[in-house]
């Protein structure tokens, strides 16, 4: 079975209008192999906020309606994603941002990768 570190910006393309999304076709396969048991997803628990961000700003901006962005967090919720404290790999994660000079909160997704010895899914 294949395992999957998901990045929040992937799961944001499984509710957001797709003509303003790149990507969306592989996001909901991901889904749909989730959906279908032929993979296992694991997320850092930054995930979360991340992605009900990333509906929050779409609902403000109009893309999506507040039905909508509140819709697609019951159903996230609702997956059975396995969740990683980031407090496990933040070390980890530091160093990867300091060696990379990229965002701590990214690197956290890297590190778990690492920790977890699983291909990325991600759309940055």
């Amino acid at each position: 079975m294949n395992k999957w570190v998901l990045d929040a910006s992937v799961a944001a393309k499984w509710f957001l209008p797709p003509e303003d999304e790149t990507l969306v076709e592989e996001a909901l396969g991901i889904l749909s192999d989730f959906g279908s048991g032929q993979c296992r997803i694991i997320v850092p628990d930054l995930f979360w906020c991340e992605v009900t961000n990333i509906l929050w700003k779409a609902s403000r901006q109009g893309r999506i309606t507040r039905k909508i962005a509140e819709e697609a967090t019951r159903t996230l919720v609702g997956l059975t994603f396995q969740t990683k404290p980031s407090l496990e790999i933040i070390v980890e994660a530091i160093r990867i941002s300091l060696g990379c000079e990229r965002l701590v909160h990214d690197s956290i997704y890297v590190a778990l990768r690492g920790d977890e010895r699983m291909p990325p899914a991600h759309g940055r």
